[in-house]
């Protein structure tokens, strides 16, 4: 099977996983069964923005290619909804019971964002997808003068809005490949300095150790004591003492002098590494976030162009065009419309005693003039009745004629 997340696959695949992922996210914010408006308002989004997608899925195979703007903006739709629902999902793992975590809901964020501007996001998305569902069956359908400048409206409050979320992900670009050079610098530095100090704490004890051992080893040399009795001791029990507490000191000094030259090689490597594995594990985390947002940035660029391409779309003229238009004589004939486009006639012609009515007209006007015409024909129809009831009052009923069939001529 294709990856469904390669720009090669098809609208349809794409639409399926972008539609799975909205569902998924969907059934995971109710699982966290949070009352916060936030949590109710992204829920909300989600479900109108599957509903989107569920549009875009019906009619995907047959405008297959007026649609393929869509790839891009579909993945990225589905993979942001894949991964709010992971980091949901751990949130609602730290939940008690059947109660929901409000403080790891506050704490929940995407690639820097809170809530409320994830939401803004999967807005923006969804726009983007209505409006090139309108723009692919824009010449296609009938559409309404009022339901074109809410489609013109559309478009620029999304454009509006895409924009604005690109500049957002420009500055938290910048900020994050800081942020990342800053962290790592500052973790390298706070190690190098806790190292230092730990080779400087060993020098000042291996000085006081080689100190106290110089003074044993002096005549008559004494270690200070913490007790302030005189304690009177023979000149072999001090000789003892002095070689044991000599050696004592020797030892420790070796000790502190193994820990000196390990914190030293510890420091070189600081200076030649990037950094610890902490560093690097959270090096990795904002490379990770850096990728993302450097691949949504593309998916707003390309739900710019989409808005562009439909607003330049918008600006062309529809035209209404009736041409080899012909009607008979005594025939009554109406070509109209009433979404308000342009028209163009050519060749039109109509009979004797003959009403054409070609052009647009309101949904009002057409409706008054359907009444009027059945008003005239119902005077048409009373005037003939009238005619008639004249004629028999002043001739009778009359006698229906017969013919002949020997002569072929009418015989009374």
């Amino acid at each position: 099977m294709a990856d469904p997340l390669s720009i090669a696959s098809s609208i349809v695949g794409l639409t399926g996983f972008a539609l799975q992922a909205s569902k998924v996210l969907y059934q995971t914010i109710n699982n966290f069964r949070s009352s916060k408006r936030s949590a109710r308002e992204l829920r909300d989004e989600v479900e109108s923005l599957s509903q989107v997608l569920e549009t875009l899925e019906q009619v995907a195979i047959e405008y297959e290619s007026e649609l393929s703007a869509l790839k891009l903006p579909l993945i990225r739709c589905g993979i942001a909804c894949k991964e709010l629902s992971d980091a949901i999902g751990r949130c609602v793992k730290h939940s008690e019971g059947q109660r929901s975590s409000f403080r790891d809901w506050t704490r929940l964020q995407y690639l820097g964002d809170d809530i409320t501007a994830f939401r803004h996001v999967l807005a923006n998305y969804k726009a983007t997808i209505s409006i090139a569902l309108g723009g692919a069956t824009f010449r296609t359908v009938a559409v309404t003068t009022q339901a074109l400048h809410e489609y013109k409206d559309m478009i620029s409050n999304t454009t509006s809005d895409l924009q604005d979320r690109l500049e957002d992900i420009e500055d938290k670009l910048k900020s994050l490949s800081s942020q990342e050079k800053a962290t790592v610098l500052e973790q390298m530095e706070e190690e190098r300095k806790s190292t230092e100090h730990c080779i400087s704490i060993c020098a000042q004890v291996s000085e006081y150790i080689q100190q106290s051992q110089t003074r044993l080893k002096e005549p008559g040399g004494q270690m200070a004591t913490a007790s302030r009795e005189s304690t009177v001791v023979t000149g072999s029990e001090q000789t003892i003492a002095k070689r044991m507490a000599d050696a004592s000191l020797h030892d420790c000094l070796q000790k502190i002098t193994l820990t000196s030259s390990q914190l030293q090689e510890h420091l070189v490597r600081l200076k030649n590494s990037v950094g610890t594995q902490e560093t690097q594990k959270n090096s990795n985390a904002v490379v990770h976030d850096v990728q993302q947002i450097i691949e949504e940035k593309k998916g707003i660029k390309q739900c710019l162009e989409i808005c562009a391409e439909a607003s330049s779309r918008t600006e062309v003229p529809r035209v209404n065009v009736f041409e080899d238009v012909t009607s008979l004589d005594d025939s009554q004939q109406m070509l109209i419309s009433t979404v308000g486009d342009l028209l163009n006639a050519k060749k039109i012609s109509t009979g004797r005693r003959s009403l054409q009515i070609l052009g647009q007209v309101s949904s009002d006007s057409l409706y008054q003039l359907s009444l009027n015409h059945v008003g005239s024909q119902q005077s048409v129809a009373s005037q003939r009745e009238e005619d008639n009831d004249r004629f028999q009052i002043h001739y009778g009923p009359g006698q229906p004629l017969q013919h002949d069939q020997s002569t072929q001529k009418p015989v009374r």
